[in-house]
């Protein structure tokens, strides 16, 4: 079932709101390499774009302010000379830092044993990741505790171990709270006998996903493969792909698709789990495999000026459904929901259409974005609510930055 939004209310109302709700901006360009980005950064004020035009490498910066940093993809990178070491970020409350179109590496990815090695990670505030590509020389990205991230169409990788018989990276560690759509995840693979393998993603906080793929690390030598998903924290995962390390050696074991170490139930919906089941089970810990998740699909995948955009939602069939949109995300946890609610209490938020599900449990909304060249770079995020139950199911997030 399809239905169309009454555009010419909704945009009049999105541009209205967009225009109180986001700050002037200025675009910056960056060019050379060194220092350069770390400068620019330091030059910019919160809401400033910074464009980066040149592949680098820049030396380790600080992130500490509203700034959306994009480039041409794929931009930033390391040279063995002077490798990327740390990226840090922490943002003040209220505001928003993006990061779109680039590549990290940190530390020089080779597979040697190196005293100093790259970190990447966001230590406070609220931080926007898409179409990036982040290698690390420990996790692939790591959400500090009270720190918030929304991620779409990425790949996290971990990294090699600082040390022999000490882990490797994950590619995903989740201390704080995260919202991630299409992303790919991949745990350190035990290249020696001597070194220990990592899961794909490790949540101790909270993490609200659609359509990732996790895989754990191989086993070698002593070492098992590992976890696609470790969690201790709460996770909702939808359309998701969960693999476990594999085993290279019958004597030993291959990795669960999903391992829970906390008390939480997981909750699971449509994911698909490979592991090496003989030996060990794809699941461990208390998972409900057939949750009521909700899954939410954006057709364009960030939103675009000027064009419908639609919103598919998969639900139960013939549940009551509806969307709203926001242009910051900031979760909340309220007693009726049964997931973290993203819309920022201080920013705009409006409803913009509902209806039912179809008997396959599928409702397709259009909205059309404003023609409004003035709203390229700001952010537009649409929220599903499925109304079935209560506590009521919300799907992660989509859509992103307009272009």
């Amino acid at each position: 079932m399809t239905r169309s939004i009454f555009p010419s209310l909704t945009q009049a109302a999105i541009v209205a709101a967009l225009a109180t709700a986001v700050p002037s901006q200025t675009v910056r360009t960056v060019t050379g390499s060194g220092t350069a980005l770390a400068n620019a950064v330091a030059q910019a004020n919160p809401g400033d774009v910074l464009l980066v035009q040149s592949p680098g490498p820049f030396l380790p910066f600080h992130l500490d302010k509203g700034l959306t940093i994009t480039g041409t993809p794929y931009t930033i990178q390391p040279t063995q000379s002077h490798p990327v070491r740390d990226l840090t970020v922490a943002v003040p409350p209220g505001q928003t830092a993006t990061i779109r179109h680039c590549l990290f590496r940190t530390g020089r990815w080779t597979e040697t044993l190196e005293q100093n090695f790259g970190v990447v990670s966001i230590q406070t505030g609220q931080v926007h990741i898409e179409d990036c590509d982040f290698r690390s020389r420990s996790a692939g990205l790591t959400i500090e505790a009270g720190a918030v991230a929304s991620l779409a169409r990425s790949t996290f990788t971990g990294g090699y171990p600082h040390a022999f018989g000490s882990p490797g990276g994950e590619g995903l560690v989740v201390d704080g709270t995260a919202v991630a759509t299409d992303l790919t995840l991949q745990g350190y693979d035990a290249s020696w006998p001597v070194v220990t393998p990592a899961p794909g993603l490790r949540v101790r906080g909270r993490f609200h996903g659609q359509r990732v793929v996790a895989t754990g690390g191989s086993g070698a030598g002593q070492y098992d493969g590992q976890a696609g998903v470790e969690a201790a924290g709460a996770v909702w995962l939808v359309d998701c792909g969960l693999h476990g390390g594999a085993r290279p050696l019958n004597v030993i074991y291959g990795g669960h698709a999903v391992l829970i170490t906390g008390s939480v139930t997981a909750q699971l919906k449509r994911c698909t789990l490979t592991g090496e089941s003989q030996r060990r089970p794809l699941v461990s810990g208390p998972v409900d495999l057939n949750a009521p998740l909700l899954a939410a699909l954006a057709n364009p995948s960030t939103p675009q000026i000027g064009q419908p955009l639609a919103i598919t939602m998969h639900a139960r069939p013939t549940e009551l459904l509806a969307v709203f949109v926001t242009d910051r995300l900031a979760p909340s946890t309220v007693p009726w929901s049964a997931q973290p609610v993203w819309l920022a209490p201080t920013a705009f938020s409006l409803f913009v259409g509902g209806g039912v599900a179809d008997p396959s449990g599928m409702l397709t909304i259009q909205l059309g974005v404003p023609n409004q060249p003035s709203l390229r770079g700001w952010s537009l995020w649409c929220l599903t609510v499925g109304a079935g139950s209560v506590p009521l199911q919300l799907g992660p997030p989509v859509g992103g930055t307009i272009e």
